[in-house]
């Protein structure tokens, strides 16, 4: 039986490329390719408010690790994906099915399309930091992100991820991942931040099923 679910929160990543990050639309104009053609990113989650099902997801938070290059045709996401562990083994696996697109809803009509290999599923202790000129990404020693500068816009910054709503664009002082496969360690990279909403009203085909699940 298909379930009724929608979470809502802020959303917080950092990437490779330079900032502005060039996929994301700016001023109107629509995103293209990455900086690098290789994107190595770390996208965050934390839910505000949501449930799937009777299952509370409130308070929980989650960070997608991973890498996809341009010059491959459809661009395919390689991750692996951290659930907090204060999460119960219902909410944790029922974010991981909104977050990866398999319950359809928003991430299944956009980013988790493009996700064709899951090389993790796992619980881990993760730390948010919101705040005006101390955004911080933190996973136990695997994934570090600090932003504080804010970077000029000439309009409206828009990331597909977390949905239309305009967001505010920043330069990461770090952006380190030792979560392998994925290594990287950079400074000085493009951030984002925006509140997200999703729920199961979009309807889509859901990805194909990852190669590699839990």
């Amino acid at each position: 039986m298909k379930r009724s679910w929608s979470v809502n929160g802020l959303y917080l990543e950092a990437c490779n490329c330079e900032s502005i990050c060039p996929c994301r639309s700016h001023n109107g104009v629509p995103g293209g390719d990455a900086t690098y053609d290789r994107c190595e990113f770390a996208l965050s989650w934390k839910i505000e408010g949501g449930h799937y099902g009777e299952i509370d997801l409130a308070g929980r938070s989650a960070v997608m690790t991973g890498w996809y290059a341009d010059s491959e045709a459809g661009s395919p996401w390689r991750i692996r994906l951290f659930i907090d562990d204060k999460a119960t083994a219902e909410a944790h696996d029922a974010i991981a099915e909104i977050l990866l697109g398999r319950v359809g809803g928003h991430p299944a009509a956009t980013y988790a399309a493009a996700i064709t290999e899951v090389l993790g599923i796992e619980q881990a202790e993760i730390s948010l930091t919101h705040s005006e000129r101390k955004w911080r990404i933190g996973v136990e020693g695997l994934v570090e992100v600090r932003a504080s500068q804010r970077t000029e816009a000439n309009g409206p910054v828009v990331c597909g991820i977390p949905g239309a709503n305009p967001g505010t664009e920043y330069t990461a002082e770090q952006l380190r991942v030792t979560a392998d496969p994925f290594q990287w360690d950079l400074t000085g990279r493009a951030s984002f931040v925006a509140p997200f909403a999703y729920d199961g009203s979009i309807e889509q085909r859901s990805p194909a099923e990852p190669a590699e699940a839990r």
